[in-house]
């Protein structure tokens, strides 16, 4: 289906609104081509696109949990469904996946779609990461798989192998393409309603993404009912950011909804700035920090001042906090932390069941 300004308006006249963010048990893995062959004025747009769109769910430990694949020559694992990520550390990943230039070598080439769906399975049949733990039961798993422009002939038969191949594991396939979308553009989405067009990604996807939100929403319902003839039967909103306020002349705090950004208070008046590449704002230091060293993004907390401590989820690393500051180190190669003697040892010698 062709989403324009047109069509939009004539769904608009037929549906009623949902004035909530839409609850609902998912894994939601979104795929966005990041390749050098996306210019920079079409893939800009998705930061801002991919943090409304996640608006409009309810993100917790018992709803909607998100993953984002970047894909260009290969496809990266920015963030995997589990573990759960709150609606501001998925934000704060959506901007890192946005500064593409971290993964140049990965992104040289073309967007190979058909490995991008294909890590996505391996995600959604293993949901954290982690060796043995199994996707959450009962819970539907949604792929939304945004294109640019088709692939190579001799290709496309991979890339529909991919698709069918995703559906028969029972994962729910959106597909949004941009451009030219070649034949194997149709076999994405999993049905009529599942599938977006658009000529730009810089003007289409503000114009697609209430009804993207709210297609993804309805498929969370059980009680929602979706058909060819009525694509759109509720029509959701997004959640609206709280505003930030100044109550100092000036100073610097954290952005509330997204850790790669903070607040200049100036004259009262609140300046929101963004860190430099890989960094995020430390409230501990009240700067830029390296993002391994910022809670937000390690979800690890220092509970005594000073000390070396296990990482919660992998062996292999621990955590040096200073000051009550966590910095994530790695054991030598082939080596994982032993809590008992405070250092790194023989994987064999340590037990420790979070390897990854």
């Amino acid at each position: 289906m062709k989403i324009s300004l047109e069509l939009c308006v004539a769904f608009v006249a037929c549906v009623s609104f949902v004035n909530a963010q839409c609850a609902g048990k998912a894994d939601l893995i979104i795929l966005i081509p990041g390749s050098d062959s996306v210019p920079g004025h079409e893939f800009f747009p998705f930061e801002r696109f991919l943090i409304n769109l996640i608006s409009f769910f309810q993100i917790d430990a018992d709803n909607a949990n998100v993953g984002l694949i970047l894909y260009g020559r290969e496809p990266v694992a920015i963030s995997w469904p589990q573990p759960m990520k709150t609606h501001k550390q998925t934000n704060t990943r959506i901007t890192l996946m946005c500064q593409r230039a971290t993964y140049a070598e990965q992104m040289r080439g073309g967007n190979d779609v058909a490995s991008a769906i294909n890590l996505m399975r391996q995600m959604f049949s293993n949901t954290s990461g982690n060796t043995g733990q199994p996707h959450r039961e009962g819970v539907k798993q949604i792929g939304v798989v945004f294109t640019y422009d088709g692939v190579e002939p001799e290709l496309r038969e991979v890339v529909i192998n991919a698709t069918e191949a995703a559906k028969a594991e029972g994962i729910v396939l959106y597909g949004v393409g941009k451009g030219n979308p070649g034949p194997e553009f149709s076999s994405i989405g999993s049905d009529y309603c599942k599938s977006f067009s658009m000529g730009r990604f810089i003007d289409g996807l503000p114009s697609v993404l209430a009804f993207l939100g709210s297609s993804i929403c309805s498929e969370m319902d059980p009680y929602v009912n979706a058909t060819e003839g009525n694509c759109f039967p509720q029509l959701y909103q997004s959640k609206e950011a709280e505003p930030v306020t100044c109550d100092r002349q000036s100073y610097l705090f954290p952005d509330p909804e997204n850790c790669a950004y903070y607040y200049h208070c100036l004259f009262r008046r609140p300046v929101q700035e963004r860190c430099p590449i890989d960094m995020l704002f430390d409230p501990i230091a009240k700067s830029c920090n390296y993002k391994d060293y910022v809670s937000c993004y390690t979800d690890i907390k220092c509970h005594k001042q000073n000390g070396l401590f296990a990482h919660p989820t992998d062996c292999s690393k621990y955590v040096n906090c200073f000051d009550f500051r966590p910095y994530v180190q790695s054991c030598p190669p082939g080596l994982w932390f032993d809590v008992s003697v405070g250092g790194c040892d023989t994987a064999s010698n340590v037990a420790c069941s979070n390897s990854v």
